[in-house]
């Protein structure tokens, strides 16, 4: 699943950029041009071509991308197991309005 979600994260993160935004990036900043396109980098910029889609990092990233799904989404594993995280800490004190 996870390296679905690498790839889903890298379609979107490009599909966000407009054309004048990719032409700018491609001119002005060509090693992030490389990078950012579709099955190059994935969340939190982990290499798609790294055949271990199990490396995590930068932990915000993955939670934003399993939260823009949705809630309930399974799109991100490592998200979704922050988000639930979070819920129980937040439990501990009041209810939480996405975990209910």
């Amino acid at each position: 699943r996870m390296k679905e979600a690498h790839e889903s994260y890298s379609k979107v993160r490009w599909d966000l950029l407009t054309d004048d935004d990719q032409y700018l990036l491609k001119t002005d900043y060509p090693s992030y041009y490389s990078i950012l396109q579709p099955h190059i980098t994935g969340i939190a910029g982990i290499r798609l071509s790294d055949r271990n889609h199990s490396k995590v990092k930068c932990l915000h990233t993955h939670l934003a991308h399993y939260l823009s799904n949705g809630p309930g989404s399974s799109s991100n594993l490592v998200g979704q197991w922050v988000m639930e995280e979070i819920c129980k800490l937040i439990q501990q004190q009041r209810r939480c309005q996405v975990c209910s």
